[in-house]
């Protein structure tokens, strides 16, 4: 009876080859409730097949319900090789589904259980987790603690995916955390990392995060830093994205009428490049920077602009609207 659960799983891959999922599914809960052989291996497996078939049948949360004896006996075992992909899978769905604290004691629990493992790819995985659980429950100093080996480590990879988000993390909790030096350090580097990859357009975005961050304490970096993003650009749309950047700048650090200068600039190229959204968006600085210089003519001129983008009639409730009301009062 040893080979039973093995034949009646392999059934279950083969139904799911022809496209049953239900019959595949049937054969998973049948083996995870009654295994014939070895009844925990067998029911492990069994439970990942069967959150894998609940995800392809939009179903997360099923998912999520069957990895969680599946992790929870794989670490009480010491499975951990086994079980650190289904803790990854499970916290990652818990983190989608807002169950942050669930998701970092999951992970930290995973991680405790591969200390003595080489660093690799899944442990990191993990720890990014980790870091993402800690910045939305609000634990900004824990998630950069995670946040920034892991971006330092996958840096060094081939996973672009992992190193944008560790490098995101890392960057929103240092600024959250009071500290927008570090945040524009962290996202200097990532600039860095990008440009060697030849990925300038990202490395220009990441140089205008990190101006964005510096402007409130070092006006004079945060300019800096836009010039060098500048170099890095040069399709239509960017070059308006990156006017609209430092209008923001110019803005922020009192220099309105050169803000101005640019909000034009960046709603022009926006419309150029067929986006009236991002323009109208970009024509909020302007209401802004008239409304901070007691410019009341001006900030009306710049909102019938937006009115013209974003007509009521038609974008009541767009958040380019809901700022314009806030700001109008």
């Amino acid at each position: 009876r040893s080979g039973d659960d093995d034949r009646r799983l392999l059934e279950a891959q083969l139904a799911h080859g022809r496209g049953d999922l239900a019959a595949s599914a049937r054969i998973c809960a049948e083996v995870a409730a009654d295994p014939k052989s070895e009844p925990v291996t067998s029911t492990i497996e069994a439970r990942q097949m069967l959150s894998h078939l609940c995800l392809e049948a939009e179903e997360p949360e099923e998912a999520a319900r069957q990895l969680e004896p599946v992790v929870t006996v794989g670490l009480e075992l010491d499975l951990v090789v086994g079980t650190l992909r289904s803790a990854r899978l499970r916290a990652a769905l818990l983190n989608s589904f807002g169950r942050f604290a669930e998701a970092a004691e999951l992970t930290g629990a995973a991680l405790d259980a591969a200390a003595g493992m080489p660093v690799n790819p899944l442990v990191m995985d993990l720890r990014l987790i980790l870091a993402r659980s800690l910045l939305d429950a609000g634990e900004d100093t824990g998630a950069l603690e995670h946040a920034v080996p892991v971006a330092h480590w996958s840096s060094l990879t081939s996973d672009e995916e992992r190193t944008d988000a560790a490098f995101t993390i890392a960057a929103t909790a240092a600024g959250r955390s009071g500290d927008p030096h570090r945040a524009a350090d962290l996202l200097i580097e990532h600039a860095e990392h990008l440009h060697r990859l030849g990925d300038d357009s990202g490395a220009s975005r990441a140089l205008r995060q990190a101006a964005r961050s510096a402007v409130h304490e070092d006006p004079e970096r945060a300019e800096d830093l836009m010039i060098d993003a500048r170099e890095l650009v040069t399709s239509g749309w960017s070059i308006a994205d990156w006017h609209d950047d430092l209008a923001y700048i110019y803005w922020v650090s009192g220099r309105e009428d050169l803000a101005l200068g640019h909000v034009d600039t960046a709603a022009a190229g926006y419309l150029e490049a067929g986006d009236g959204e991002e323009a109208a968006r970009a024509l909020l600085t302007g209401v802004r920077s008239c409304l901070d210089r007691d410019d009341a003519d001006g900030a009306r001129r710049y909102a019938a602009r937006i009115d013209e983008l974003l007509p009521d009639a038609a974008w009541s409730g767009h958040p380019v609207r809901q700022v314009l009301e806030e700001l109008l009062g």
